[in-house]
């Protein structure tokens, strides 16, 4: 059996879920994996707290709403404090969501991590935008893994098909459903709802966050068909680089049109490849019935490869919550240590 520590960072809705669906998968995963997780610190922006090995399985416990006030707590304790680089290494958990202009606090963290010997599995999208050539050619230098599916897609596995589905063959383009938000708010104007009640209706499901911003200007799509370019073509882009549009505004006169033409309207991440030559866009496309995404309805997601020998390929589904973007990391951190 394989004991491995985790630190995880950031304790907001992710970070509870991803500590329940671990207590909750514990067993199951040592019986088949041979591996047992034990959580053996947690920081916030308030503080942290890290115990011995033997002690460690108290943090599963630990009533949320009161570890700031347990034994092991120190307030203004931060992770780049902590000397990590002196504990047996395993997986650092980031839940953070930092700047997407500068990356911080989160590429401190990544940083902090891969040169104490850690393997990383991130949620937090802002230090990759900047940054992923680097902590990707730092985890390669020192032999760890940086895993990143919840950022492009949670419980959709998209880099797991690109990487290793379709390992040796040449991906010319790719159309992704990626955002469960912008999906379930078009399903439900086909279904004659307003812009305004369906995005009510997407926050009182816990689909949409209280600011959905991001979401609804295609911000989020264009930040995970701009890590999923770079994940499989392994060159820089920037975030300016995407060509982008979301459904603010968007009249329910004209969702309506589309469907009376047998159409179904979708917010899509698109990645273009013509030679050398890379386009990124996030656009509003009428999708015909044949297209294999049409279909897609609700907070779902789905993504399609084009290839040059694969043909095309496409996944549908995945959960659009906390509890999906947990299996997401769950998912990454089992194959660091127990690969295919």
């Amino acid at each position: 059996m394989k004991q491995i520590p985790i630190i995880l960072i950031g304790k907001g809705n992710v970070g509870k879920a991803f500590i329940e669906l671990l207590v909750e998968k514990r067993e199951v995963i040592k019986e088949r994996y041979s591996l047992d997780f034990f959580l053996q610190g947690i920081f916030r922006s308030t503080g942290g707290a890290m115990l011995p090995k033997e002690e460690a399985s108290h943090l599963f416990f630990f009533p949320d709403n009161c570890l700031e006030s347990s034994p092991w707590w120190q307030n203004g304790y931060s992770f780049l404090d902590a000397p990590v680089n002196k504990l047996s290494p395993g997986v650092v958990v980031l839940t953070t969501v930092s700047s997407l202009e500068t990356g911080e606090p989160g590429f401190a963290y990544l940083q902090q991590a891969l040169s104490s010997g850690w393997h990383v599995v991130t949620a937090d999208k802002g230090p990759l935008i900047n940054n992923f050539r680097c902590l990707r050619r730092e985890a390669e230098r020192q032999g760890l893994s940086l895993k990143y599916s919840t950022c492009t897609a949670a419980a959709l596995p998209t880099v797991d098909v690109a990487l290793t589905s379709l390992a040796g063959a040449e991906i010319i383009r790719v159309e992704g459903i990626l955002n469960g938000t912008t999906n379930f708010i078009l399903s439900r104007m086909e279904e004659g709802v307003s812009f305004e009640e369906a995005l009510v209706e997407a926050q009182s499901k816990g689909i949409a966050e209280p600011d959905p911003t991001r979401d609804l200007e295609g911000w989020d799509t264009a930040i995970k068909i701009l890590l999923l370019a770079q994940t499989i073509y392994d060159r820089d882009f920037q975030l300016a680089e995407v060509t982008r549009e979301g459904i603010i505004n968007l009249p329910l006169k004209e969702v309506q049109v589309i469907k009376r033409q047998g159409l179904a309207l979708k917010l899509l991440g698109i990645i273009k490849r013509h030679q050398k030559d890379i386009s990124l866009e996030v656009k509003l496309v009428p999708l015909e019935k044949e297209h294999p995404l049409y279909f897609v309805r609700g907070p779902e997601k789905g993504i399609s490869f084009t290839t040059d020998s694969m043909s095309q390929v496409t996944v549908v589904g995945g959960k659009s919550d906390p509890r999906g973007a947990a299996a997401a990391l769950l998912k990454d951190m089992i194959n660091i240590f127990s690969p295919m």
